[in-house]
C-alpha cells in the first residue's frame, strides 16, 4: 500500500489502527491497572518511536514502567503476592520484556535507561526450564517437519546483554542526556563483559547458525554495542592516559563493524530490507555514519587515511546499500522515511545519482513535506553535523532539530525564490 508511512492520514489502515489502539487506551487507563496496561503501553511506545515521535512514546513508557513496578512485575516472586505461578511467569516475562526493550532503546537515544536495574526475579536457565519460556515452531511449505526456533536461549541471551547495555548506557550519559568519557579502565571492562556474552552463546545463537532476522539482529545489537564505544576514544573524546589500550579498542571496534557490515549484507541477502523491522533502522543509520564518512575521507586521501583495502567503489557501495535499505523501511514507517531524506541531504551529486538508479524518483506534494516538519517529535541523535564544522557534540543535534532546520532553509529559498520573481516581473512592467 503506497504511502502507508504517512500515519496521518485518515485514508490509511495505520491511521485507523491506531485511532482506535489510543481510543482503547484511554479507556483503558480509567481502570484498575493490570498487565495487559502495562503491555499495550510498551506497544504504544514502541509505535510512537517508529513514527519519530519518541518524545510522545516516552510518556507510555515512563506510565508502563510506573505500573509495573506498581503491580510489583520487577518484585521477586517471593514479594508477588495474591497472584498464581502462571500470573508470576506472565509478571516476570513483562518486566524482562520491558528491561531489554527500554535498555537498547535508551541506549541508542544517548539517554538514561527508564528502568535502572534489572527485574528482582532472575530469569531460568532455559535448558532446565525449557517449558518456562514456551517455544515456537515454524513449518515451510511442503514440508511436514517443524523447526524450533529455540526462543528460550534467544529470550535469555537478549537480556543478558540488555544488562551490559544499561550499565553502559548509565555510564555515558547523565541524566541531563550529556556523554562523559568513561575511564580506561570501564571501556575495557565493558568490552571484556560483551566478549564474554558472545563467547558463550548456545550453540544455536553461535553466528555460524544464526539465520533468521531476529537472530541477526541480536549479533548486530552486540556489535553496535561496541562500535558505540568509538564515539569515546576518538581524538576530540579521548580519555587522558589510554596509551596501548587506546590501540586495542580500536582494533575491536573496526573488527566490530566489519563484522557488523557483513552481518547486513547477510541480512539483506536472505531477507531484504522491505520487510518492516524496527530495529533495522538503526543499523543502517550505523552503516551511513561509517560509509559516508569514508566516502568522504577517500575523496580527499584516496588511499593514506585507509590503505589499499578500501576503495571509493566499495564506501559507496555500502553508503548505496543503507541507503536504499532506509528508502524500503521508509515504506512502512516515518522514521527512517526522514532520515532517509537527511542522508540523501548529505550525499555528493555524483552519489545521488547512484542512487537514482536504484530507487524510484522522489515526487513529495506539500502536505507530506509539511507534515514531517509538524509530527516529527524525535530526540534521534543524527551522528553527522548536517555541514556543520563548527558542531562539537554530534548528540546535540537531533532528528527533529534537523528537520526544522530543513523545513526553515526551504522556506527561505522559496522566499528568495518568490521575491527575485516578483522583481523581474516589475522589470518587465517597466520595461512594457
Amino acid at each position: 500500500m503506497k504511502g502507508r508511512y504517512e500515519f496521518w492520514n485518515p485514508e490509511m489502515l495505520g491511521y485507523k489502527f491506531f485511532a482506535e489502539a489510543k481510543r482503547a487506551w484511554d479507556v483503558e487507563i480509567h481502570n484498575d491497572g493490570r498487565i495487559t496496561t502495562v503491555q499495550a503501553a510498551m506497544v504504544l511506545c514502541a509505535i510512537h518511536n517508529l513514527y519519530a515521535m519518541d518524545k510522545v512514546g516516552i510518556s507510555f513508557g515512563n506510565g508502563a514502567v510506573k505500573l509495573a513496578h506498581e503491580l510489583n512485575a520487577f518484585a521477586s516472586h517471593a514479594d508477588m503476592t495474591c497472584i498464581t505461578d502462571v500470573e508470576r511467569r506472565v509478571y516476570t516475562y513483562t518486566a524482562w520484556s520491558m528491561y531489554f526493550w527500554f535498555s537498547v532503546k535508551c541506549h541508542l537515544l544517548c539517554i538514561q535507561p527508564l528502568v535502572k536495574t534489572p527485574p528482582a526475579s532472575p530469569l531460568p536457565d532455559p535448558v532446565e526450564n525449557h517449558e518456562w519460556y514456551s517455544e515456537t515452531w515454524i513449518q515451510y511449505p511442503f514440508h511436514d517437519t517443524l523447526y524450533s526456533l529455540n526462543h528460550p536461549a534467544f529470550f535469555k541471551a537478549k537480556c543478558d546483554l540488555s544488562i551490559i547495555l544499561n550499565q553502559l548506557t548509565f555510564s555515558i550519559f547523565n541524566e541531563a542526556g550529556r556523554s562523559e568519557p568513561l575511564p580506561p579502565k570501564e571501556l575495557k571492562d565493558f568490552l571484556e563483559r560483551l566478549g564474554t556474552w558472545h563467547f558463550f552463546l548456545t550453540q544455536s545463537l553461535a553466528p555460524e547458525n544464526i539465520i533468521f532476522p531476529f537472530e541477526l539482529n541480536l549479533h548486530l545489537t552486540y556489535y553496535a554495542a561496541i562500535l558505540s564505544l568509538g564515539d569515546f576514544t576518538s581524538p576530540d573524546n579521548l580519555v587522558v592516559g589510554l596509551d596501548d589500550e587506546t590501540d586495542d579498542i580500536k582494533q575491536s571496534i573496526n573488527h566490530s563493524f566489519m563484522c557488523f557490515e557483513t552481518l547486513m549484507r547477510l541480512y539483506y541477502l536472505h531477507h531484504g530490507y522491505e520487510t518492516p523491522d524496527g530495529h533495522m533502522t538503526h543499523n543502517l543509520m550505523i552503516l551511513v555514519y561509517k560509509s559516508l564518512a569514508q566516502v568522504n575521507a577517500l575523496a580527499i586521501t584516496p588511499t593514506a587515511a585507509h590503505g589499499d583495502s578500501l576503495t571509493s567503489q566499495e564506501a559507496k557501495s555500502t553508503l548505496i546499500l543503507a541507503e536504499t535499505g532506509l528508502y524500503d523501511q521508509g515504506q512502512n514507517y516515518f522514521l527512517p522515511r526522514a532520515l532517509f531524506e537527511i542522508v540523501a541531504n548529505e550525499m555528493s551529486d555524483q552519489d545521488k545519482s547512484l542512487l537514482d538508479a536504484y530507487i524510484p524518483a522522489q515526487q513529495e506534494n506539500s502536505e507530506t513535506v509539511e507534515s514531517r516538519q509538524r509530527y516529527i517529535s524525535s530526540q534521534y541523535p543524527v551522528k553527522f553535523a548536517v555541514r556543520d564544522a563548527a558542531l562539537q557534540d554530534p548528540r546535540e543535534r537531533h532528528l527533529g532539530q534537523i528537520v526544522n532546520e530543513f523545513m526553515a532553509l526551504a522556506a527561505k529559498k522559496a522566499h528568495s525564490i518568490s521575491s527575485r520573481t516578483g522583481n523581474e516581473r516589475e522589470d518587465d512592467d517597466v520595461q512594457l
